[in-house]
């Protein structure tokens, strides 16, 4: 009797194998669950910049640097509010077009001549909230100046220099996809409170004279680094770039 039980077992054991192979496509083995793709790497801050001209390296990182800040005014004196406040200001620099940016000629017209900027420095450690909020107020309690944060570049990329201070100036480059584009410029600058303030006109090839300087103003509601950023995603242009002021700038 058990012998008739297990045959009677191995029997419906062969049938069930036997249907498992008549229900499977033939040639084919069963699939394996899929792997899901990788979700893209996440930006490692919110500071860095597209790099238009490395294959191998389509964004730069930064940090913020808590220990200064840029200031631009119309005159070269320290506003009273921020002179009350302790917080100490290197020696104010001409911030001419005509020194800082030499191969651009300056457009006629243009809002942009004469300004003189400053590095200030802050004594106490500040966290990033704490130096974001401070840059903020000042802004808030003087409306004619612009002031905007200094950053340290990642250096943990084989693309990356080691730099400890940059600033974040007033002024950004856009490259033109044609001469044609102008228009599309004008108007993106229009709409983003950003002015076009000059053109590079030395250099001997026509495709040098798709770069075009701009600058932020007072009433701007973001930095050149956050402007670039915004001119390029746009999709409109071929590059764009903050105006960095490196350490021998500085």
């Amino acid at each position: 009797m058990r012998k008739i039980a297990f045959l009677s077992m191995l029997l419906l054991m062969a049938l069930a194998c036997s249907k498992h192979k008549e229900d499977a496509p033939l040639g084919k083995e069963p699939e394996e669950p899929q792997t899901p793709a990788p979700e893209p790497e996440p930006d490692l801050t919110d500071y860095f910049t597209y790099v238009y001209d490395n294959p191998w390296h389509k964004k730069a990182y930064y940090w913020l640097n808590t220990n200064y800040a840029f200031l631009s005014v119309k005159e070269p004196k320290l506003p009273a509010d921020i002179a009350e406040r302790s917080i100490k200001a290197a020696v104010f620099r001409s911030d001419s077009l005509n020194r800082r940016i030499w191969q651009y000629r300056e457009l006629p017209g243009a809002w942009y001549s004469w300004r003189y900027w400053t590095e200030l420095s802050f004594e106490e450690e500040l966290s990033d909230e704490e130096y974001l909020e401070l840059l903020s107020d000042i802004k808030h309690r003087n409306s004619d100046v612009i002031i905007s944060p200094y950053l340290t570049k990642d250096t943990s990329s084989y693309y990356a220099l080691h730099v400890k201070k940059l600033a974040v100036s007033n002024i950004f480059y856009v490259k033109l996809k044609s001469v044609s584009d102008i228009a599309l410029l004008e108007q993106m600058a229009e709409q983003n409170g950003a002015i076009i303030i000059a053109q590079d006109g030395t250099a001997p090839h026509w495709t040098a004279r798709l770069w075009f300087a701009l600058s932020v103003t007072e009433s701007s509601r973001l930095n050149s680094l956050e402007y670039a950023k915004l001119f390029y995603e746009s999709g409109l242009f071929a590059a764009a770039e903050p105006d960095f002021m490196t350490n021998d700038l500085l």
